[in-house]
């Protein structure tokens, strides 16, 4: 093997100066790598950095775009967490903001509200399916509402007529 680890100390400051690795580096289960406040510098624009006790920043252009929290919360665009009843991901922009959610054209994308795991796992839920253009809202674990590709809304128990004009109750 010829790769080395080269460390300098300079007026009491240790640093690797040059590292030149054919493969990964491997610590022990006891070692990790410190980096203080300052963070990793990947280029000239981009670092990981700690902008305060318990939260790991990512730059891009000299500017935080996105940061986890001491509580785990993530920010987008912001170092501020939202409302504390929906502050666990937040995404701001000085313009416009949203959120995509892309699937494939005959599939679905949804959004589940649930207090558990099993069946209250998916007891809320937005689903938009991408075969039919339609939209629909699930209310504790039942369809409860939904908007046809026509535009036709349907609230009730026969979600799927579309005989009765643009707005269907039952």
């Amino acid at each position: 093997m010829t790769s080395k680890l080269v460390v300098n100390t300079i007026e009491a400051d240790t640093g690797i100066s040059s590292v030149s690795f054919g493969s990964s580096i491997s610590l022990s289960s006891t070692s990790k790598f410190f980096f203080g406040a300052a963070g990793i510098d990947i280029g000239a624009d981009t670092n990981i950095n700690r902008p305060a006790a318990g939260v790991l920043g990512f730059n891009i252009n000299s500017a935080e775009k996105f940061r986890i929290d001491s509580s785990g919360r993530m920010m987008i665009g912001t170092g501020t967490q939202g409302d504390g009843l929906a502050d666990n991901l937040t995404i701001a922009d000085s313009g416009n903001c949203g959120l995509t959610l892309r699937a494939g054209s005959s599939s679905l994308s949804s959004i589940f509200f649930a207090d558990g795991t099993g069946a209250n796992g998916y007891v809320g839920q937005q689903v938009y399916n991408h075969s039919d253009n339609s939209l629909k809202w699930i209310v504790n674990g039942s369809e409860a509402l939904r908007i046809t590709s026509g535009g036709i809304v349907n609230i009730g128990t026969n979600l799927t007529n579309t005989t009765y004009g643009l707005l269907h109750l039952s």
